[in-house]
Protein backbone atom coordinates (compact mmCIF):
# COMPACT_ATOMS: atom_id res chain seq x y z
CA UNK A 1 0.00 0.00 0.00
CA UNK A 2 1.26 3.48 -0.87
CA UNK A 3 0.57 6.32 1.54
CA UNK A 4 1.45 9.95 1.02
CA UNK A 5 1.56 12.58 3.73
CA UNK A 6 1.80 16.29 2.98
CA UNK A 7 3.72 16.91 6.21
CA UNK A 8 7.49 16.88 6.49
CA UNK A 9 8.81 15.89 9.90
CA UNK A 10 11.64 18.45 9.83
CA UNK A 11 9.40 21.48 9.10
CA UNK A 12 7.45 23.33 11.78
CA UNK A 13 3.74 23.98 11.52
CA UNK A 14 4.52 27.61 10.71
CA UNK A 15 6.95 26.61 7.96
CA UNK A 16 4.36 24.27 6.44
CA UNK A 17 1.80 27.05 6.21
CA UNK A 18 4.34 29.49 4.74
CA UNK A 19 5.31 26.90 2.14
CA UNK A 20 1.75 26.03 1.10
CA UNK A 21 0.68 29.69 1.11
CA UNK A 22 3.54 30.41 -1.29
CA UNK A 23 2.65 27.44 -3.50
CA UNK A 24 -0.97 28.65 -3.62
CA UNK A 25 0.20 32.09 -4.77
CA UNK A 26 -0.69 34.22 -1.76
CA UNK A 27 0.98 37.64 -1.68
CA UNK A 28 4.34 37.32 0.13
CA UNK A 29 3.59 40.34 2.35
CA UNK A 30 0.46 38.65 3.77
CA UNK A 31 1.78 35.11 4.29
CA UNK A 32 3.01 35.59 7.86
CA UNK A 33 -0.27 37.04 9.13
CA UNK A 34 -2.34 34.44 7.25
CA UNK A 35 -0.20 31.62 8.68
CA UNK A 36 -0.57 32.99 12.21
CA UNK A 37 -4.33 33.26 11.80
CA UNK A 38 -4.54 29.71 10.44
CA UNK A 39 -2.45 28.32 13.28
CA UNK A 40 -4.62 30.13 15.82
CA UNK A 41 -7.80 28.80 14.19
CA UNK A 42 -6.64 25.19 14.57
CA UNK A 43 -5.20 25.88 18.04
CA UNK A 44 -1.57 25.31 17.13
CA UNK A 45 -0.15 28.72 18.04
CA UNK A 46 1.85 27.29 20.97
CA UNK A 47 3.31 24.57 18.71
CA UNK A 48 3.90 26.80 15.66
CA UNK A 49 7.69 26.53 15.82
CA UNK A 50 7.83 22.85 16.81
CA UNK A 51 8.79 20.31 14.17
CA UNK A 52 5.73 18.57 12.75
CA UNK A 53 7.46 15.23 13.36
CA UNK A 54 6.98 15.79 17.09
CA UNK A 55 3.26 16.61 16.77
CA UNK A 56 0.64 14.19 18.06
CA UNK A 57 -1.71 12.58 15.55
CA UNK A 58 -4.45 15.10 16.34
CA UNK A 59 -2.09 18.04 15.94
CA UNK A 60 -1.01 16.72 12.54
CA UNK A 61 -4.64 16.38 11.44
CA UNK A 62 -5.37 19.96 12.53
CA UNK A 63 -2.31 21.20 10.62
CA UNK A 64 -3.52 19.34 7.52
CA UNK A 65 -6.92 21.04 7.82
CA UNK A 66 -5.19 24.44 8.08
CA UNK A 67 -3.10 23.63 5.00
CA UNK A 68 -6.20 22.56 3.06
CA UNK A 69 -8.01 25.80 3.88
CA UNK A 70 -5.14 28.27 3.40
CA UNK A 71 -5.58 30.59 0.45
CA UNK A 72 -9.39 30.35 0.51
CA UNK A 73 -9.74 27.54 -2.10
CA UNK A 74 -13.13 26.99 -3.71
CA UNK A 75 -12.74 23.19 -3.50
CA UNK A 76 -11.42 21.40 -0.42
CA UNK A 77 -10.99 17.64 -0.14
CA UNK A 78 -10.62 16.21 3.37
CA UNK A 79 -9.98 12.53 4.07
CA UNK A 80 -10.95 11.44 7.58
CA UNK A 81 -10.04 14.84 9.09
CA UNK A 82 -10.93 13.98 12.71
CA UNK A 83 -10.17 10.27 13.00
CA UNK A 84 -8.54 9.51 16.35
CA UNK A 85 -9.15 12.95 17.87
CA UNK A 86 -10.50 13.43 21.36
CA UNK A 87 -14.17 14.58 21.44
CA UNK A 88 -13.42 18.23 22.32
CA UNK A 89 -10.83 18.67 19.57
CA UNK A 90 -13.05 16.80 17.08
CA UNK A 91 -15.92 19.18 17.83
CA UNK A 92 -13.62 22.18 17.35
CA UNK A 93 -12.45 20.89 13.95
CA UNK A 94 -16.08 20.26 12.98
CA UNK A 95 -16.79 23.93 13.79
CA UNK A 96 -13.85 25.00 11.59
CA UNK A 97 -15.13 22.86 8.71
CA UNK A 98 -18.71 24.10 9.14
CA UNK A 99 -17.53 27.72 9.09
CA UNK A 100 -15.39 27.02 6.02
CA UNK A 101 -18.35 25.67 4.00
CA UNK A 102 -19.59 29.13 3.04
CA UNK A 103 -18.72 29.89 -0.59
CA UNK A 104 -16.90 26.64 -1.32
CA UNK A 105 -17.34 22.94 -1.90
CA UNK A 106 -15.93 20.57 0.70
CA UNK A 107 -15.69 16.90 -0.15
CA UNK A 108 -15.20 14.84 2.98
CA UNK A 109 -14.64 11.13 3.50
CA UNK A 110 -15.42 9.64 6.88
CA UNK A 111 -16.39 6.39 8.57
CA UNK A 112 -18.32 8.33 11.20
CA UNK A 113 -22.01 8.78 10.44
CA UNK A 114 -22.17 11.33 13.27
CA UNK A 115 -19.49 13.38 11.50
CA UNK A 116 -21.28 13.01 8.16
CA UNK A 117 -24.60 14.12 9.68
CA UNK A 118 -23.10 17.17 11.37
CA UNK A 119 -20.91 18.37 8.48
CA UNK A 120 -22.74 17.37 5.34
CA UNK A 121 -25.38 18.95 3.18
CA UNK A 122 -25.40 15.81 1.01
CA UNK A 123 -24.24 12.30 1.88
CA UNK A 124 -23.21 9.49 -0.44
CA UNK A 125 -22.69 6.06 1.05
CA UNK A 126 -20.38 3.50 -0.53
CA UNK A 127 -20.94 -0.16 0.26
Amino acid sequence: MFAFDILWDALSGQEHLHLFASVKGLPPASITSIAEKSLAEVRLTEAAKMRAGSYSGGMKRRLRVAIALIGDPKLVILDEPTTGMDPITRRHVWDIINNAKKGRVIVLTTHSMEEADILSDRIGIMA
